[in-house]
Order: structure tokens, then C-alpha cells, then sequence
């Protein structure tokens, strides 16, 4: 895009046609888009003024690069129109997986800010000493004429390591498109990025760094084991064994990222489960998948939905199962993650070790978007030991201690993290899940019968209830069922 040209929209590119994705955050003033107003325009080409400072720092940068086109959401999709989103929203797992390179702009809170960042970059950056090139060093085992020589300036910058979390990384349809793109450029914080399936450097950290602050390492070693095997450097058998571990990493990082609309809570990452059907041969389950579902149902929310009743999921913003982690309205954890204030049970670290499945078996479940609607629905059948439990609104304290037992008998045996407000006191069943034998406890789904319909359960929580399988008596088989009831779609 020489100087003095005018961008305009094309259509129908063939998909040979080298092209650049842009990811970045649209913030809260008025972008720049594509409308049936003025498509007609776009298409016949306009200035560049027009755009905002991202999108013309972009389109230099890919006139920098050599390249003729620019992917940019806001551009390439008709924002007015629900078929064309819909429609350009599904094939989010290619446009960023064909892209040549994607641009991504981790730290401009808004559009208006640009790319481009002043920086003492002479101060940053090493410098190619050419007058060493070919000097041998035997001393390292280098032979003649090997390798290239470079000068690092010696200041806290150089080597600065990892790229930290910015505020592109608290949003969440970009999840896909960090995922789905197998190189990206990451302008961030006066330095940039690189980032592909083989390697991440910057320009302080040429040689090595990592994709990000590893500050949880299950997470960064998920996110890599996703995105590596949808550019085909993984087997797809190493993911189908280790995608329930995965995935619970996966949701854990989607459902902390902010959305403007909580309806885009299951098309935001359709790019991900779109490309993760082939590799793992099924369908997704409501944001789940088959393979050890059990482990995927043991997620609890960080704050209960503001709802009253169990059988209400209208003011979710996302109408979903309430078996399902779309059911909730923020942040989910899983059962190897305890609350903070939860430190009696943490044994020296802040998660369990491995679960063991306990009498619990999913005799059957499906789920299915509701045409014309955001939201999912569907049903499930769960075969399990259960006992029944009388919760009081004492139950939701933090637990008391006698402190003249030694043995520091607890009045409250379990730890509650319900979803939703209820009104209590409140007859529950709690479906035994596993047990965790190290911290000799249980993991329990909590259900409570539906208002409206006999014979159906709705889920409310989860509980971790002190002690083993063994002590829990009596322990009843209970079916189940989860069915579709009536809510109003947002």
C-alpha cells in the first residue's frame, strides 16, 4: 500500500493471495467499520484518513512488509448486518490460520492510540558486529565461519524475558486469534514480539523467550499444546490424551477475559472448537468435550450469577446449561483450584493432586444451539452415589473451629461455591464426583429440584466435603436429569 494510494475493500480474493491479520482491541470509542451504508464506498476505495491510528499503522506496516492485503474485523465484516457477522464470525479458525503473519497490538487500550510507541530502542536492542563474522571461538567448540557476532547493551531492558499480560490478553475473542495464528507480531510495551510455533523471541531476548509471563505454567503449557497441534507440529493422539487437562486450562484463561456482549460468550472461541473437532474426531458438548467429562463438570464460579431461583437463566446474559460453564457469569476454576480464603485443605500448595473418579458416570448428554438465538441447550443423565444435605445460610460461612478442641472439630464440614443465589435454607443432593484421597475430600456436584418440572434437577454448585466416600452415609444411586425448560433468550 504505496504512499498516496487509497485502500479499498475487495471481495472474493482467492485464498492463494498472501495476506496479514490485524488483532487488537477496539475499546470504547467509535471505530471505523463497514455498514450497508457504506460498503459501496469502501468497496470503491477511500482515504486513509478514514481510518483510525491502528488501522493506518497497520496498512504501513504491511506495506512495510510486502504484502498487497489486510485482514481487519472491523473492516472485512459488515457490523450491521447479523447474517454477514454470523457468517465471517465462522471462519474465524482460518482467516487467522491462513494469515501470513498476524499484527497484534498488546498494549493500546483503544483504537486511537496507534501502533507505534517512542522508545530508546538504540538502548534495547543488540547490534550486529560484521567485522567478527567467521571469527572462530574453540574455546566454545564454534568452528570456523560459524554463526554471527552481536553486541548487547548492558541495561535492565536487555534480556527482559517474557512478554508480560496486557490488555489485549483481557479480551476475549482474542483468545482465538492468539491461538489460531501461527506467527505473530506482538507490538507491546516499546518492544516487539515474536512469536511462532517453533520459537519466541523479542528484540531484547533475540535468541529465547516466552509467549508470556509464565506465572501459571499449567496454563502457558496448554495454550502451546492447543495451538501446536493446530499447526500440525503436535500428533493429534498427544491431544486426544491430554485434552482434559488441557481444556480445564483453556476455560480457565477464556472465562477471565472480559466480553462487551455476553451473548459472544460461544461464538468468540467457535474458531478454537471448530479446529479442535478434527484433531479430537467429536463434536463439543455446550463448551465441552467427551473425553473425561466428569473432570470438565467439577467447575465452580468465583461469584454466584445474580439470579433467585434455580430454575432462572434469563439473567445469565448467555442462556446455557446449567451443567455447563457457559452457565456462569464470570470467572470458573476446577477442582485442583482452591478459593483463597480456603487454606485449611491446601497442604502446602494451592492445588490437589490428581482426582479419582467415584462411582459418577454420564450415561448420556447432548446439547445444541437454539436456532435463530443466542444460547445453548440439551440434556444430560448422570448415574451417582449422592447423600442429601439440609444448606443453611451458616453452611455459606467460613468454617469455625472449637479452639479449646485439639482436634479442632469444624461445625461446617464442606466448602460451598454455588453459582447462583438461592433461597435458603435449601434441600440439595450432592452428587459424589471423586474423591481426592491426599486431602480426604469430595468433590460434589450440588442439584436441586426443578420448580417447575418433576423428576428434573438444576445444578447450583459445587461442594468440596471433608472426608472420604466411605464416611458419607447413606449413600442413594440418583438419576440425574438436566432437560430443557423455559427461559427467555437474550
Amino acid at each position: 500500500m504505496k504512499s498516496g494510494l487509497r485502500p479499498k475493500l475487495v471481495q472474493n480474493v482467492s485464498s492463494r493471495e498472501p495476506y496479514v491479520a490485524l488483532s487488537h482491541r477496539w475499546g470504547s470509542q467509535a471505530l471505523p467499520s463497514t455498514t450497508s451504508e457504506n460498503i459501496a464506498h469502501r468497496l470503491d476505495g477511500f482515504s486513509l484518513e478514514e481510518l483510525s491510528p491502528v488501522m493506518r499503522d497497520a496498512a504501513y506496516l504491511v506495506q512495510g512488509l510486502g504484502y498487497r492485503y489486510l485482514w481487519i474485523d472491523a473492516l472485512c465484516i459488515v457490523q450491521d448486518s447479523k447474517d454477514d457477522w454470523l457468517s465471517e464470525a465462522s471462519k474465524m479458525s482460518s482467516i487467522y490460520k491462513d494469515a501470513v503473519v498476524t499484527i497484534a497490538v498488546a498494549d493500546a487500550d483503544d483504537h486511537s492510540q496507534g501502533i507505534f510507541r517512542k522508545r530508546r530502542g538504540r538502548c534495547m536492542r543488540p547490534f550486529h558486529v560484521p567485522y567478527l563474522k567467521g571469527k572462530p571461538y574453540r574455546e566454545r567448540g564454534q568452528a570456523d565461519g560459524e554463526g554471527e557476532y552481536y553486541v548487547f547493551p548492558k541495561n535492565n531492558l536487555v534480556g527482559a524475558g517474557a512478554r508480560p499480560k496486557g490488555t489485549l490478553d483481557t479480551r476475549g475473542w482474542i483468545l482465538q486469534e492468539q491461538l489460531l495464528s501461527t506467527r505473530i507480531l506482538y507490538y507491546d510495551h516499546g518492544e516487539i514480539y515474536w512469536d511462532c510455533i517453533t520459537v519466541s523471541a523479542s528484540e531484547s531476548s533475540p535468541i529465547l523467550t516466552s509467549l508470556l509471563d509464565e506465572t501459571d505454567p499449567d496454563e502457558t503449557w496448554a495454550l502451546k499444546l492447543v495451538r501446536r497441534t493446530l499447526a500440525g507440529q503436535t500428533t493429534d493422539d498427544t491431544l486426544r490424551a491430554r485434552i482434559s487437562d488441557a481444556w480445564l486450562e483453556i476455560i480457565k484463561n477464556y472465562s477471565a477475559r472480559e466480553l462487551t456482549r455476553q451473548s459472544d460468550k460461544l461464538i468468540a472461541m467457535e474458531g478454537i472448537l471448530d479446529s479442535l473437532k478434527g484433531p479430537l474426531q467429536e463434536e463439543h458438548i455446550a463448551g465441552m468435550w467427551r473425553y473425561e467429562l466428569w473432570r470438565q463438570l467439577t467447575w465452580w464460579a468465583r461469584s454466584p450469577a445474580p439470579t433467585v431461583s434455580t430454575d432462572d437463566e434469563s439473567n445469565h446474559g448467555f442462556p446455557a446449561r446449567s451443567w455447563s460453564w457457559l452457565s456462569a457469569t464470570g470467572p470458573v476454576c476446577y477442582h485442583n483450584c482452591l478459593p483463597e480464603e480456603d487454606t485449611r485443605l491446601r497442604h502446602g500448595s494451592h492445588k490437589f493432586t490428581e482426582l479419582r473418579p467415584f462411582a459418577f458416570e454420564v450415561k448420556s448428554v447432548e446439547s445444541q444451539q437454539v436456532p435463530g438465538v443466542t444460547g445453548v441447550t440439551g440434556t444430560m443423565v448422570v448415574s451417582a452415589q449422592c447423600f442429601a444435605y439440609r444448606l443453611t445460610a451458616m453452611d455459606l460461612k467460613r468454617p469455625i473451629y472449637r479452639r479449646w478442641n485439639k482436634a479442632k472439630l469444624e461445625l461446617n464440614t464442606g466448602k460451598w461455591m454455588l453459582d447462583r443465589h438461592v433461597e435458603l435454607p435449601l434441600d440439595v443432593h450432592c452428587l459424589v464426583v471423586a474423591e481426592e484421597t491426599a486431602a480426604k475430600l469430595l468433590v460434589c456436584l450440588c442439584v436441586a429440584p426443578s420448580e417447575h418440572e418433576s423428576g428434573v434437577w438444576k445444578r447450583i454448585g459445587l461442594c468440596h466435603w471433608e472426608g472420604l466416600a466411605w464416611y458419607v452415609t447413606p449413600m442413594l444411586e440418583l438419576h440425574v436429569r438436566h432437560t430443557l425448560t423455559s427461559y427467555t433468550y437474550l
